[in-house]
């Protein structure tokens, strides 16, 4: 019996349809060790989103019987200030780009009231939404606004833009704050 769990555990294959704790149940502890996978001693946090591409749209939002909304972005913390960017690469006709921005609003979502939970910082640019941090990677698509978090809550970002060809699109994301720990 011995010199056939020897040769079981000498076998990567076997070795490797065990269980861990099977694993380690059934060998000796000094040899344990070197064939269980290794610890994590650290935690990594997922990457945070701060782009937010828009949506294919839907025929009520080309008739505009709704405002569309982007996906939402990562929670920023009371204190930081992201650069986020809304990416409207989705709407725009081929070979079309973001010829101005019209209007940046922010307003407080949930809970309505109150003092703000988000300000503006500088002056909105046209530019790029880097794929990394969610958007298209598309130039001059997208809109980049430097926010800050100063209260915990939820705001709605807000912009206005007018494309290269003429046309006026209007999109919409939400901005988690949170308080940091």
């Amino acid at each position: 019996m011995a010199l056939l769990a020897q040769r079981l555990f000498a076998d990567p294959r076997f070795i490797s349809l065990l269980p861990a704790r099977t694993l380690a149940s059934l060998m000796p502890k000094r040899q344990t060790a070197s064939l269980l996978p290794s610890r994590k001693l650290a935690s990594t946090m997922p990457p945070r989103k701060f782009a937010s591409t828009m949506p294919r749209r839907k025929l009520a939002s080309i008739l505009g019987l709704a405002m569309p909304q982007g996906p939402d972005f990562s929670q920023m913390d009371v204190g930081e200030t992201p650069t986020p960017a809304l990416d409207f690469v989705n709407w725009l006709t081929p070979g079309a780009t973001l010829a101005s921005i019209t209007s940046v609003v922010i307003t407080n979502y949930s809970p309505t009231g109150g003092a703000a939970f988000v300000t503006a910082s500088g002056s909105p640019q046209i530019g790029t939404a880097p794929a990394a941090l969610g958007g298209s990677g598309t130039a001059n698509t997208a809109v980049l606004q430097k926010l800050t978090g100063v209260n915990p809550g939820t705001a709605r970002i807000t912009i206005t833009v007018v494309t290269s060809d003429g046309q006026t699109l209007i999109g919409w994301a939400h901005q988690p704050v949170g308080q940091p720990d």
